[in-house]
This record gives structure tokens, C-alpha cells and sequence, in this order.
């Protein structure tokens, strides 16, 4: 799918807090609902992104000019052994219909697949219309409870990482075993 006409998307760091920040606080009501599944004040969302662990999600942004329009977030989710992560999306209202969320969606997948994950979990709930055919669109398999659907996306392994980080093992091994200096991750 073809990058949204206008802007730019990036992963973000903790330099990004103040963008996150804003753009969280421009959700309308509702908006914040159907994200956080609560009504949340402004207050709420402070903490909630003074809690953000930097080292173990991914956040992905997307400017138009300097301001971020749209939001995913990918966390830990579940037991390490599952290999699996959560993911959140939110696009401000103007930007919506453009293929935005699809895009910040497949943007995060990308990154899950590249950390080895083996699914991205989405919860949704049942009145989010648009979230639900984007997700059914990408494949999610769909179980609800409680008028909240959880959306499954199973990831196929990037096997162009894997094969990076297997020649890595080996070189790493091959170094060890032979005593061989090693400069910048590769033999010497």
C-alpha cells in the first residue's frame, strides 16, 4: 500500500514525547473512548505517556509538517514465549479516509516481524466500524467478548532477517572458535 499523500512517517524515541503528547491530547471525546477504551482527561493522558517504556514499545508517527496526525503503538504483550505484541492506532479525524491507519498499521507490522514476532494483537471495540474493516482487510483473525473484538494478525517471518542474523551467529562463532579479531561485525 502506497504511503499517504503528505507527510512524513517515522519511528519515534523519547525525544518524541512532547509530538506523542499533543497529538494524544487533540483527541476529541470519543476519539479517546474508542483509543483507550475509557474516558480519559487531559491528566490521564500525561501519565499515560510519562509511562511509555521507550526501550520495549515502538512508536511510530506521522507529521504533517511539524505536527503528528497519526499514532501507532506497538507494546509487549502476553508472555515473552509468545512473541507477540499489541497494537494501538490513532489518526486525527481530517486525516482519516486516506489510508493513514492501514499504512501506520503495516508500518508497525514491519517493525514486529523484524523483532521476530510471531503475531500483533488489536484490541477493538465492536463499534469501531473502520478499525474492524481494516483489520479484517489485513487478514486479523476476529473473536469478540464483552463488546470488545480482539483483531490476531499472524506474522510470516522476515526471512531476510533471519538469514542476517544467522550469518551474524555464525561469523560470531567462526570468530570465537579461531580466535579471530573481530571489527565491526564482520571477520577480519
Amino acid at each position: 500500500m502506497p504511503k499517504p499523500a503528505g507527510g512524513i512517517t517515522r519511528v519515534l524515541s523519547h525525544r518524541d514525547k512532547a509530538a506523542v503528547l499533543a497529538h494524544l491530547l487533540r483527541l476529541d471525546a470519543e476519539d479517546r473512548y474508542m483509543r483507550f477504551f475509557a474516558g480519559i482527561t487531559d491528566n490521564g493522558i500525561r501519565r499515560y505517556v510519562d509511562g511509555i517504556d521507550w526501550k520495549a514499545s515502538v512508536l511510530i508517527g506521522h507529521f504533517s509538517g511539524a505536527r503528528m496526525v497519526g499514532l501507532a503503538e506497538l507494546l509487549p504483550s502476553g508472555p515473552r514465549w509468545q512473541r507477540g505484541m499489541e497494537l494501538a492506532v490513532s489518526v486525527e479525524p481530517h486525516w482519516r479516509g486516506r489510508g493513514l491507519g492501514r499504512h501506520l498499521c503495516e508500518s508497525a507490522l514491519e517493525k514486529a516481524r523484524a523483532r521476530h514476532m510471531r503475531c500483533v494483537r488489536l484490541l477493538v471495540l465492536h463499534e469501531n466500524t473502520a478499525m474492524l474493516r481494516m483489520v479484517r482487510a489485513m487478514g486479523a483473525e476476529l473473536s469478540q467478548e464483552a463488546g470488545v473484538v480482539t483483531a490476531l494478525i499472524r506474522l510470516k517471518p522476515d526471512m531476510q532477517a533471519m538469514a542476517l542474523a544467522a550469518m551474524a551467529w555464525a561469523e560470531s562463532t567462526i570468530a570465537q572458535a579461531l580466535h579471530l579479531p573481530r571489527r565491526q561485525g564482520r571477520l577480519t
